[in-house]
């Protein structure tokens, strides 16, 4: 982790980040990341490990290399309520080692964590549904919060939670609790978030200034 592949540019800027997070007295997940397209919170399971002596590099590359492993958990049993626990394996196994997923598995991108957030949302809203918890529709809630301060792709996890719950509001024989859940999970959701969402429409273009770029 140390020394392979060399610090990429993401990382530097994460490291920065990281130096001035903790040169802050207090508490500060919803500032601007360096980015902008996201929040500082991201920052803070890295800076975690910097507090239990890890340098830098290794400890955003170490965050990213636990958030990838636990993130297999959700999809396998995600794939797995819908198919077999053969098919559910192997597309875990082919997942775990795609293109995609292994750029933000093993180098500190925080990207990953709306990846890990994302999956793990999908799944507790699923077994929400499932066994007919409000403690989980309240957890799920929560969880799609968190996902939105993380990178902007996460966003397609929290629509994909909200119809997951749209399509189960629709059954009719259980339309009072279906109702009651989508609304404890779209309060949770505005609890987490809120803090956030004010801070992005308080500055729109600034916000979306790294998703110009990349488009130009």
């Amino acid at each position: 982790l140390k020394e392979s592949p060399p610090m990429i540019v993401d990382e530097a800027a994460n490291i920065r980040d990281i130096h001035k997070l903790l040169s802050y007295k207090g508490f500060r997940p919803i500032d601007y990341e360096w980015g902008y397209g996201q929040a500082t919170i991201v920052h803070y399971p890295s800076i975690a490990l910097v507090k239990f002596g890890l340098e830098e590099l290794t400890a955003i590359r170490l965050t990213s290399v636990i958030f990838s492993i636990l993130v297999l958990i959700p999809f396998f049993f995600i794939v797995k309520k819908y198919t077999i626990s053969l098919i559910a394996f192997c597309t875990t196994l082919i997942f775990s080692f795609s293109y995609y997923y292994l750029q933000f598995s093993r180098v500190g991108w925080t990207n990953i964590h709306s990846i890990f957030l994302g999956l793990y949302l999908l799944w507790l809203t699923d077994l929400a549904i499932e066994k007919k918890s409000a403690v989980l529709v309240i957890v799920s809630g929560i969880v799609a919060g968190l996902t939105m301060y993380t990178y902007r792709s996460g966003e397609i996890y929290i629509f994909a939670a909200f119809l997951l719950l749209i399509i189960n509001k629709i059954k009719r024989s259980e339309l009072k609790s279906n109702i009651k859940n989508f609304s404890i999970f779209t309060l949770s959701f505005f609890a987490i978030s809120l803090p956030w969402i004010n801070k992005i429409l308080s500055n729109w273009e600034l916000y979306n200034l790294r998703a110009r770029v990349v488009s130009i």
